[in-house]
């Protein structure tokens, strides 16, 4: 194992002997596999090494999803002596009859950046394609090359089993001058890029997302008119090796990029990166800084762009991590998912293998030494429930014409969620299509979805119909910094963010932000200041990470406890369990939860809630059944489904929450139910907390007329932000009236029962009956069934059925009542979505006479019946 900081030549110090041993020897065949997580790092250690391999008679080639059928054909009749690829191809190529003769000549394995393959699924992934390697050569030697030291004896262990190993440190880190700016929007940001770019060769922006990566270039490069692309993963292969090539000749003034350009890319002439938002993860900083004055000896050059006070510490903290290599270590959850995969392949590379000697080579693997008899009969038992094996007299055998197809549909761990169509909510137009696991991503965590040049609070989601409601939340020049939230802050962050700034409350030093290697601008610096003097002034208690605050405002309670992204988004999760029934709508963030109620919940209540997490959780009939409305679990337990073989990749799309309840206490349900808890949750870490609540941790509550600072921070990150509720903009209420006034109700007349279909905008300001002249008319959404019920009834004068429909014919009463009262007007509000009668007469009867006042107060009615429809029952829809 090689630990070396970026640009140091770790690639030539691997490569230098290896090549020297080559020549030396004359050795022919494929001794040389080197494996890189990215297509992009596979492309640039080829063009580094391609010229000085032909000097010396020594072929290389790369080997991955976008190498042409040519190539591939090529590689298996005449493999050469170095094969770039990633783990996904190797993966492949291990069961490939053509290609896997020629492993037996292996000598070396290289796995390139090991600190992140070896994270997640990916990661177990490929150790158990290196474990697979070994049924064709035992003794090959395994190379493992890391930018940071991290962990470095548990990667080592992992990689390389109970064989001896080395690890060589280069203890010399690589230093990164950083400088964290302010930034109130896009338009803010943009004009700093100009200004930074002017004084710079090339820089890479990097982003936290996909979306905001292609809306930052289209902004940057449309409206600044700057020399600047997009990179990342979705892009074509010739797209994306253009740019790489651009930028690399200097031809480029920037690229805006992801984790595409994270890695050991070497880049000559960028010397500068730019992070646009908190970077999450010291880990991910460190090599995204790392890309810029890429040569050993120079300091790397960044800024970070943040909008808020809290995002500034944190981005400091990170920042500081990173230079000071304390890095966030990741945990390995061994599922059984990806070893049912391990195993498929051994059968079809051995044919057949007896249970006992397959259950001995499992548990030689570190990873899965404690696995039991038991865990392995059920692993097989599901292996035969779908048909892949088939098991005689203590041997294995492989049902080769499931098997195969299986195999090669889950070498990667990355699926392609469902297209969602995304309608505007109060227009009702198509906005866009989006992948499914980003838009429930963006909901539970609230945080903006870019979608045609603006930013879109996602409101509602229809799984059956794949279909989600958006809120328009801001311009293209106003969209959030904090989009790329997905990615989980780490504990130690979230408490030493509140710590920090419990310091500079306490002694005003705020000049220590701008000594050392990392520093924010004074711009910054006097947004913190002011941040600090509201908390001093406004606040009931000072931040710190030994305090759990619960705060009361209005019909929200806020928890304030900086435990970070998981062990929040755990405790968020377990409590809207418990709370399915008393409360709206729950977000989490690095630093606490926000929970919407519907019902009185008192201090005491909600804190027994939460003292009775460890005991729910181990209740699994009622972890599973509140799980089946989380949709990250149904995504999880959908990919699941496909490793253990009781899904065909092919129709992952089709998977709907209503077939996934079919996996009910199956093997399947219980791996995905491991995974959601250990990896994307951090249950273990919930649970210690809750069990030393009270004990380590001092609980304060509050309940307050205005919401605490750090209590509106959190708050401004609820889906319905009271701010835009309060002043939406002209153009979206003029938008709403026109739609309410294209809306077609249903007239009827109390005196004559005459009936008529007309569009709200039609009707005169008072209607009378357009036959008898009466004022009271009734009026009924078609799409209201239980008062178009009372209709029928009515127009035939059935009184029994009229009795049995009392709730409904009431509010066809009501409605009269509010048309002869009201006008026209009680037909525009009964024309909102959701709002019945008895709604409308609340909003009428507190309506001041202003028109666009009532149309901002029903767009706020239309998003609660949006956000709360779903706890409805189907004849309670509209009230």
């Amino acid at each position: 194992m090689i630990s070396s900081p970026t640009g140091s030549g770790k690639t030539e110090a691997v490569f230098f002997p290896i090549l020297d041993i080559l020549v030396r020897k004359n050795l022919k065949g494929l001794r040389v596999i080197y494996v890189t997580p990215l297509r992009a790092l596979n492309r640039d250690i080829f063009r580094r090494m391609a010229k000085l391999c032909e000097n010396l008679g020594i072929e290389i080639k790369v080997r991955h999803g976008d190498s042409p059928p040519s190539e591939r054909s090529y590689l298996m009749q005449s493999p050469p002596h170095i094969l770039i690829t990633t783990p996904e191809t190797l993966d492949a190529l291990c069961i490939i009859e053509g290609f896997n003769k020629h492993l037996k000549d292996l000598d070396f394995l290289i796995i390139d950046e090991v600190h992140e393959l070896l994270e997640g699924k990916r990661g177990i992934h490929l150790l158990l394609t290196i474990e697979r390697l070994k049924e064709f050569k035992n003794d090959f030697r395994i190379i493992g090359l890391s930018a940071t030291s991290i962990e470095a004896n548990i990667l080592a262990e992992l990689l390389f089993g109970n064989k001896n190993y080395v690890i060589i440190n280069e203890s010399s880190e690589r230093i990164a001058n950083v400088v964290i700016r302010f930034s109130k929007n896009l338009n803010d940001f943009a004009v700093e890029v100009e200004k930074i770019l002017a004084k710079h060769n090339s820089a890479i922006i990097f982003t936290n997302t996909r979306s905001m990566a292609e809306h930052l270039a289209y902004f940057l490069k449309e409206k600044q008119n700057l020399n600047i692309a997009a990179h990342h993963s979705s892009l074509g292969k010739d797209i994306r090796e253009e740019v790489e090539t651009k930028l690399k000749e200097g031809e480029l003034k920037a690229v805006v990029a992801t984790s595409s350009l994270e890695y050991g890319l070497d880049i000559p002439f960028v010397d500068i990166v730019i992070q646009y938002g908190s970077p999450i993860q010291a880990k991910i900083f460190k090599q995204r800084v790392g890309r810029s004055q890429h040569k050993f000896g120079l300091n790397a050059r960044g800024e970070i762009f943040v909008t808020d006070p809290i995002e500034a510490l944190e981005a400091y903290e990170i920042a500081t991590n990173s230079n000071n290599d304390i890095l966030e270590k990741e945990k390995i959850v061994n599922t059984y998912d990806i070893l049912i995969h391990h195993i498929i392949g051994l059968l079809l590379i051995n044919g057949s293998i007896n249970i006992y000697d397959l259950y001995s080579k499992i548990k030689n693997i570190n990873l899965y030494k404690n696995l039991s008899n038991e865990d392995l009969e059920n692993i097989l038992n599901n292996l035969s429930n779908s048909r892949l094996i088939t098991i005689k007299n203590e041997n294995i055998y492989p049902i080769r014409i499931k098997a195969i197809p299986y195999y090669f549909n889950t070498i990667s761990t990355i699926f392609e969620e469902p297209l969602y169509s995304c309608i505007d909510i109060h227009s009702r137009r198509l906005i866009g299509k989006v992948d499914g696991r980003i838009l429930f991503e963006c909901y539970e965590d609230n945080v903006p979805l870019v979608l045609a040049g603006k930013a879109w609070k996602v409101v509602s989601i229809n799984e059956e119909k794949n279909m989600a409601e958006l809120l328009e939340v801001s311009s293209e020049a106003e969209i959030p910094i904090w989009v790329g939230e997905l990615l989980p802050v780490s504990k130690e962050v979230a408490e030493n963010v509140f710590e920090l700034l419990k310091e500079l409350i306490k002694f005003k030093q705020f000049t220590k932000l701008n000594q050392g290697y990392v520093t924010i601008d004074q711009e910054l610096l006097k947004e913190i200041e002011s941040f600090t003097k509201e908390i001093i002034i406004n606040s009931p208690f000072i931040p710190s990470k030994d305090l759990f605050i619960v705060e009361k405002f209005e019909n929200f309670f806020i928890i304030i406890n900086p435990r970070g992204t998981k062990i929040n988004r755990a405790l968020a999760t377990l409590l809207k369990g418990i709370l399915r029934n008393k409360i709206t709508e729950t977000i989490s963030t690095a630093y606490g939860v926000v929970m919407q109620i519907k019902e009185q919940i008192t201090f005491d209540q909600l804190l027994r809630y939460v003292n009775m997490i460890p005991k729910i959780y181990n209740d699994r009939d009622f972890i599973a059944n509140f799980l089946y409305d989380d949709y990250v679990f149904l995504s999880i337990l959908k990919q699941v489904s496909v490793f253990t073989g009781v899904f065909k990749k092919e129709s992952f799309k089709e998977i709907t929450p209503k077939i996934l309840r079919s996996l009910r206490n199956t093997f399947s349900e219980e791996e995905a139910i491991k995974w959601y808890f250990q990896y994307f949750l951090n249950i273990d870490e919930l649970l210690d907390f809750v069990n030393n609540l009270t004990r380590d941790i001092k609980v304060l509550c509050f309940e307050t007329r205005t919401p605490s600072p750090i209590a509106s921070k959190l708050l401004s990150r609820f889906p319905i932000f009271k701010e835009i509720i309060d002043k939406p903009a002209l153009s979206l209420v003029e938008t709403v009236e026109k739609r309410l006034l294209d809306e077609e109700l249903l007239f009827i007349c109390f005196a004559c029962k005459y009936e008529i279909k007309k569009k709200v905008g039609e009707l005169e300001e008072n209607p009378r009956c357009f036959r008898c002249g009466s004022v009271k008319i009734a009026v009924v959404n078609p799409y209201d069934e239980g008062m178009m019920k009372v209709v029928e009834a009515f127009k035939r004068s059935r009184i029994k059925e009229l009795k049995k429909l009392d709730n409904d014919f009431n509010r066809f009463i009501l409605s009269s009542e509010l048309m002869a009262r009201f006008g026209k007007i009680a037909a525009l509000v009964m024309a909102g979505r959701g709002i019945g009668p008895e709604f409308a007469r609340r909003i009428l009867i507190n309506w001041n006479g202003n028109k666009n006042d009532l149309i901002k107060k029903i767009i706020e009615y239309e998003i609660n019946y949006a956000k709360t429809k779903k706890y409805w029952s189907d004849n309670s829809s509209t009230h």
